[in-house]
């Protein structure tokens, strides 16, 4: 059985890319993983290992560090290395540094598969280990200070109470829809945490709370969450597992952003759907006494938030919609010739006569009974 090594922060790649070894692969090869370079390193100086899968950016210590330690020590292991699309300088330099080849994430699975099935006869049997004294050279794992890696503004830090109170404020602009404000609003939350004030630990709690609290706040946003589990998009995840600050604020913001733009396709389509409903609660209400409020009332909307809305998807103002179709209605009623004006205007939602006539009038440029009859000349 030949031996890989899988290195890469995210939990999710190396749970992915171990899932396509062991479904393709049965009984090929014994998988060990490392979640960083450091943790990466102390197994090379342990055992060898046929296979390397890693990937480039890494904390601690990167996959272009470790080939070059690799290759410096003539260690014959076959290195495929992961990288994202704008790695290309570091590509070039672990090709150089002997690399067999890279893959882009995400990873391509047939790719992957073919790239092992093509590596496999030509793997080679080795003790080679790296040297012992490569650890003491290295960074050591999961210092404090490697976690926050980022500058902090004005040296003014939050205290976790701050910090609660600043991510409401971004829940609030994610709800807005606001991808602009959302991230300045995640950069200036994480340019001000200090373990001067916060912990490690109570950062990442907070942090988890708070995706918990988006959840609770919109039950769309369960459904949003949960599409990227296991994914290189889950929050969680990442939260509880990336290594630094700098790496999370990243993901975070992106994976928000995604929140984002898949809450602004389900309001649209709420809204479309909502408008739909107004317009039959109309045509079937419209000859009843309608007031705005009374319409917004049976949607839970406030009355300026509805207009706007009906007026952004029906290209017509509320109150214009019903006169259209009350007018529209009693001109067909008119063509009967046994029904009396006043009883058409009673039935399409008029009072009385006066009001129907005003009405009927600003809309055809005749009064009822001019239109009557040039419907009855015809």
């Amino acid at each position: 059985m030949f031996k890989l090594l899988l290195i890469d922060d995210d939990p999710n790649i190396i749970d992915g890319i171990d899932t396509i070894i062991q479904n393709n692969f049965p009984g090929v090869f014994s998988v060990t993983k490392a979640y960083d370079g450091y943790q990466a390193l102390i197994l090379l100086t342990e055992d060898y290992y046929h296979i390397i899968v890693s990937d480039i950016k890494m904390p601690q210590l990167d996959g272009i560090q470790l080939l070059e330690l690799l290759h410096g020590e003539k260690i014959p292991s076959t290195v495929i290395m992961l990288s994202g699309y704008d790695d290309y300088m570091y590509i070039r330099n672990a090709l150089k540094l002997g690399a067999y080849d890279y893959l882009l994430k995400p990873v391509n699975i047939q790719n992957f598969i073919d790239m092992l099935r093509t590596i496999l006869p030509t793997l080679q049997d080795s003790c080679s280990t790296l040297s012992k004294s490569n650890l003491t050279s290295a960074p050591k794992q999961d210092r404090v200070n490697d976690y926050f890696d980022l500058s902090c503004s004005g040296n003014l830090y939050l205290t976790p109470e701050q910090i609660k109170e600043e991510l409401q404020k971004l829940k609030q602009l994610i709800f807005e829809l606001d991808s602009d404000e959302v991230c300045v609003k995640v950069n200036d939350i994480f340019h001000h945490i200090s373990k001067e004030t916060v912990s490690k630990e109570m950062f990442r709690q907070l942090l988890s709370d708070f995706l918990y609290s988006l959840m609770q706040s919109n039950s769309s946003l369960i459904k949003i969450v949960a599409q990227y589990k296991l994914t290189d998009n889950d929050l969680a995840a990442h939260i509880k597992s990336l290594p630094c600050l700098s790496q999370l604020k990243e993901k975070f913001t992106q994976v928000l952003l995604l929140y984002i733009g898949q809450l602004a396709i389900l309001k649209k389509n709420n809204d479309e759907y909502l408008i739909k409903k107004a317009q039959a609660y109309i045509d079937k209400h419209y000859s009843e006494q309608l007031l705005l409020a009374d319409i917004a009332a049976q949607f839970r909307l406030h009355p300026n938030y509805f207009s706007f809305l009906f007026k952004k998807y029906m290209n017509i103002t509320v109150r214009d919609y019903i006169l259209q179709l009350r007018i529209n209605t009693a001109k067909e009623l008119m063509k009967d010739s046994s029904l009396k004006l006043l009883d058409i205007a009673l039935s399409v939602g008029y009072q009385d006569a006066a009001h129907f006539n005003r009405a009927f009038k600003n809309v055809t440029g005749l009064s009822p009974s001019q239109y009557r009859n040039g419907v009855e000349i015809k």
